[in-house]
């Protein structure tokens, strides 16, 4: 029970597709999972300023954390394959640090590819795709679509039924249909 003048906030919460009454909520003092509809609640990741959460659809096992944000410490991309209860950075073909914050999609239809967009505070450092579900990632865009919105206001979305189709923002919108 945070309290507005302690400038805390939750960024993301998802459902357990597959029960429903676990959920994830990635908050400013970290992430955070509940196996009793949200009544209460136990820290499983202590990196502060989670931004994005992502859940493997199928194997909802495999976890994902994008933390990060205005230079905040340890950031990173985080993921686990024990439904959450030990999470480990993912660093293979990933920066290992930036200063701004990431955000994560998963194509429905081949859960196998996963985007990131990352970015450091003013400036964005590109779109990076996992095709093996997140173990291994490249880089498959520079362009700056995050600008100024680096720390802030940046996304990516990916086609449900198409993983080369890929639509990311941040002050201008951006697609791809050749995976970036």
């Amino acid at each position: 029970d945070w309290q507005y003048d302690e400038l805390k906030g939750v960024q993301d919460i998802i459902i357990n597709p597959i029960n429903p009454s676990t959920l994830f909520a990635a908050t400013t003092e970290g992430t955070y999972r509940s196996f009793n509809s949200g009544l209460t609640w136990n820290l499983v990741n202590s990196v502060r300023m989670a931004t994005d959460l992502l859940m493997i659809p199928g194997d909802t096992t495999i976890v994902f954390i994008a933390a990060g944000n205005s230079f905040s410490a340890n950031p990173g991309i985080y993921r686990s394959v024990n439904g959450g209860t030990t999470f480990n950075q993912v660093t293979n073909g990933l920066p290992a640090t930036y200063s701004g914050k990431a955000m994560l999609d998963v194509c429905l239809s081949d859960t196998q590819v996963l985007y990131a967009s990352i970015a450091n505070q003013l400036s964005g450092i590109g779109l990076y795709r996992s095709d093996n579900g997140g173990t291994l990632w490249y880089q498959v865009n520079a362009t700056d679509y995050q600008t100024y919105q680096g720390w802030y206001s940046h996304d990516v979305v990916v086609d449900p039924n198409d993983p080369e189709t890929v639509v990311t923002c941040g002050i201008n919108v951006w697609k791809t249909m050749d995976g970036g």
